[in-house]
């Protein structure tokens, strides 16, 4: 299995390497970008299978030697986190290749990129090094921002306007966690994970240091997470990226700043996440209703998509401020069931826009009765983001508000009004647009849709809509292995 574990990482990463150097015509990249990503989501279930729940501890680990005097080594390894991580990635990467069949022009370029991408997500997702997280992660802000400018679905104006706005944000970004990382390193004498957990528990950070690397921390990766106010370069990326793009980038790259608090902020700075507590909810709420008031106003599907997606990000941040297994788990939950969701919207409206050749949600009026397939995936699709019990999604909503409301404090209380209100919110904007934009009179650009009528062209839709159901009926298939990571990280510090 620790071979399987590095194969899932440098299979994409070589493959794209093959794409670019050896002949081949635009039915080969395609097919070699299904092929390495079918493949990968193998491996990603084999290791889910053999993957042993009764322990917290990183298993399949291997490490090879990389820069062995300043403590940096290419280590990969997989607790509950990161596996889910890792299925969420080899979910999306697949269904992402198979619906990529819009792009027309450079093909070998763009699926060489692809699988760069899904390469340094998977990287990023595994390491147990700060030093190539960071790599991968500044991989993936190099690949996204050419294959936006490259293969953008927006006039070509709007589409370097936010494919440079992106780069810029997650960049600065970037810096600022830079920085954080190397504190850290300075202090712990070791670029590797599991070390500076050692160093850091028999030697802590000064208290007032920890609060500032912590806001580094949270500055950095909200960027990624999409957190107000750092949250202005996402929906415009997402909505001029094309359609697999937008799958990962909303459904997959996003949830690297989760992620990142969570593996790094949060057990290696226990007085910095305990002090910012109030601010970490205060943030939530802000994000909760600020996403969903904006969503309700739109009437771009992808936009609409976007700010949904910011909304839910408060939900994560929550989750992450409740400081105990129920709400943190609940948030790893909601990374799996949050990027799945999105993600099948993203290929749902790329499908779409794809046919009709317009986003907009008035358009679309009758799609139901004209596209059954496409317009019924659509609608429960729309049901599992906006947390309807059966989906993944429910279960991970009602963990982050029970984990919430069990901290105690008046806050929290509120913070857990403020999230049932949001989902009240995602219920009207989502099913606004399902009765506008799915159900009613056909439109007259309904005409050109075509429905999705062969297995074939329906095999990434209901692979998404599979793992959605899967979890939210048997939850315990993603909790068990989540729970006991989350239970492994010790908060050695008094409750705010």
């Amino acid at each position: 299995m620790t071979t399987l574990l590095l194969m899932i990482v440098l299979l994409p990463l070589a493959s794209a390497v093959l794409l670019l150097v050896l002949p081949g015509g635009a039915r080969v990249a395609r097919g070699q970008a299904i092929t390495v990503t079918g493949l990968t989501l193998v491996f990603a279930l084999a290791l889910f299978a053999a993957f042993d729940r009764t322990t917290g501890v990183a298993q399949f680990c291997s490490s090879t030697p990389w820069l062995s005097e300043f403590g940096i080594s290419f280590s990969l390894g997989l607790d509950g986190m990161s596996l889910v991580a890792v299925l969420l990635t080899a979910l999306v990467a697949f269904a992402g290749a198979w619906v990529s069949g819009s792009v027309k022009s450079r093909e070998r370029e763009f699926y060489a990129l692809y699988l760069a991408l899904v390469g340094g997500a998977f990287g990023a997702f595994t390491t147990t090094s700060v030093f190539f997280f960071y790599f991968f992660a500044e991989f993936e802000v190099l690949c996204s921002y050419l294959l936006i400018v490259g293969w953008g679905s927006d006039e070509r104006e709007a589409t370097h306007r936010a494919a440079l706005q992106m780069t810029l944000f997650v960049a600065a970004g970037a810096v600022v966690t830079l920085l954080g990382f190397l504190v850290l390193a300075s202090y712990g004498g070791t670029f590797d994970l599991n070390g500076l957990h050692d160093a850091l528990r028999a030697n802590p950070i000064p208290a007032p240091l920890q609060k500032t690397l912590f806001m580094l921390f949270l500055a950095g990766f909200g960027v990624l997470l999409s957190i107000w106010p750092l949250h202005v370069w996402a929906p415009p990326a997402y909505a001029a990226a094309p359609t697999p793009v937008s799958m990962l980038s909303a459904g997959v790259l996003k949830q690297l700043g989760a992620y990142g608090l969570l593996r790094f902020a949060v057990p290696l700075l226990p007085e910095g996440v305990r002090w910012a507590v109030p601010c970490l909810v205060v943030l939530a709420m802000v994000n909760i209703l600020y996403g969903g008031w904006i969503a309700l106003r739109q009437r771009d599907w992808k936009l609409l998509i976007s700010y949904g997606a910011i909304s839910h990000a408060g939900y994560i941040l929550l989750g992450i401020a409740a400081l105990n297994p129920v709400g943190q788990g609940g948030v790893v939950l909601m990374m799996f069931a949050g990027a799945v969701s999105v993600a099948l919207l993203f290929a749902l409206v790329g499908t779409m826009e794809e046919q009709a050749g317009t986003r907009d949600v008035s358009r679309f009026s009758g799609l139901a009765r004209r596209a059954p397939f496409i317009g019924g995936c659509t609608v429960l699709a729309a049901l599992a983001a906006a947390g309807v019990p059966g989906f993944a999604g429910f279960v991970s909503e009602v963990m982050v508000l029970a984990g919430a409301w069990m901290e105690g404090p008046m806050i929290f209380r509120v913070a857990v009004v403020v999230g049932a209100w949001g989902l009240v919110l995602t219920a009207v904007y989502m099913l606004g647009a399902l009765r506008e934009g799915i159900f009613g009179p056909p439109a007259v650009d309904i005409l050109k849709v075509l429905d999705a009528r062969s297995l074939k062209s329906r095999l990434p839709f209901l692979i998404l809509l599979a793992a959605l159901l899967a979890v939210g009926l048997c939850p315990r298939l993603l909790t068990d292995p989540v729970q006991r990571s989350v239970e492994s990280v010790k908060f050695e510090m008094d409750k705010p």
